[in-house]
This record gives structure tokens, sequence and C-alpha cells, in this order.
């Protein structure tokens, strides 16, 4: 629930802390992992440096459950399996970005292109995730964030064309923080960090 999403993340870096120790880091999150990074940020001021947002979920939104059907789960996964790795970047770009402008742009960049394969091999197969991604999208219709309390740095990128996660949970996050630099890229979809990859890398760098 609200109260507890932050705690995978200072659970995490407690394991960690004998080998990175106890100094502040950079919280970096997207899309579904906006509600965790968020309350963390808000919860434990101390061990956040910096924080970025892209395309983040920053208050209530409405996603849809994914069904559980027995016997379908293989299914899904060889034709989901074949179909990326068949078609390779062309034919998940066509799948994953609508905009067709946002598509070449991304086609042409080779670096872009092999984070989003990496992207999908690091997702696929969504079965073992269900469970988890239906319970996100039950926490997410109520979510309350304290965005007032977070005073690290942040950067907040968000593409005016996203359709996964409306533009206005960008619009959220930036200005409740003074110290907030919001990036917004006209016309980008839910894949704003891939297109253009230049602005949000170049922006990223500003605050690592």
């Amino acid at each position: 629930g609200v109260q507890t999403c932050a705690l995978p993340i200072s659970a995490l870096l407690e394991h960690l802390e004998p080998r990175i120790g106890s100094e502040p880091v950079v919280v970096l999150c997207a899309s579904g992992g906006g509600p965790a990074a968020l309350a963390f940020a808000s919860r434990h001021p101390d061990r956040t440096r910096a924080l970025v947002v892209a395309m983040g979920i920053s208050g209530p939104i409405s996603l849809p459950s994914i069904p559980r059907i027995p016997g379908l789960e293989l299914l899904v996964w060889s034709l989901g399996t074949v179909f990326w790795r068949a078609f390779g970047a062309p034919g998940v770009a066509r799948k994953m970005v609508p905009d067709a402008a946002n598509r070449n742009r991304l086609l042409a960049d080779g670096v872009a292109t092999d984070r989003l394969m990496q992207l999908m091999a690091a997702n696929w197969p969504l079965v073992p995730r269900v469970e988890g991604s239906n319970n996100e999208a039950l926490q997410f219709r109520e979510r309350s964030l304290d965005l007032a309390s977070i005073r690290a740095p942040t950067l907040v990128v968000h593409g005016t064309a996203d359709t996964n996660v409306p533009f206005e949970h960008g619009e959220r996050t930036a200005p409740e923080d003074p110290g907030a630099e919001f990036l917004r890229v006209d016309e980008a979809d839910h894949f704003v960090t891939f297109t253009p990859r230049s602005l949000f890398d170049e922006a990223l760098g500003k605050v690592l």
C-alpha cells in the first residue's frame, strides 16, 4: 500500500550498505516505479541525493488488470517470445511505439534500439509478474503521495503524447517540488527516454 511502497528500496540499501556505504543515492524510476521512488524520496530525504522520474505515475490512475487463464500461460509466453525475437527491433517498435515519427527516430538510433531490446529481454515473460502487476493496478487506483515533502533535486521527464501514463502525472510531480526541473517533451510517448534518447541522456547527465 501507500505506506509500504518505499520499503523495498530502503531494505535494499540496508542490505547493500556494507558494500556501498551509507551515502545518499540517486533514485531513478520510470512508469509504474513512480510511486515507490516518490514515496522513498519523501520518507528518506537523508538517503536521497537526487530523484529522476521518467514518465512516472504520481497519483491515482486506472490500469487494466491482466487476466490469469490457466493453460494459456505457456502459449502466451511462447508466442510473445517468438514475436519479439523473430521480428526484432522493428517489430517490437511497431507494437510498443504508436507514433511513426517517434518509432523511426528510435530505430535510427542504435543505442536506443539496443535499450529497447534489453528492456524486452528483462521484462519478458510477464507471466511470473501477473499477480504483482494486478496488485499494482489495484493499489494505483487511489494512490496518494506526499510530493510536497520531497527535498532532493528532482528531474521529471514526461512526453505530452504519453497514452500509458498521462502527461498530467509529470505536471503533478514537478510543481510540488521547488527544486524540480521539468523536461516536457512535445509529441513524445511513453518511450520518452528513447525518443529522443539524446535529450534524456543529456538531462540525466546533469543530475548524475
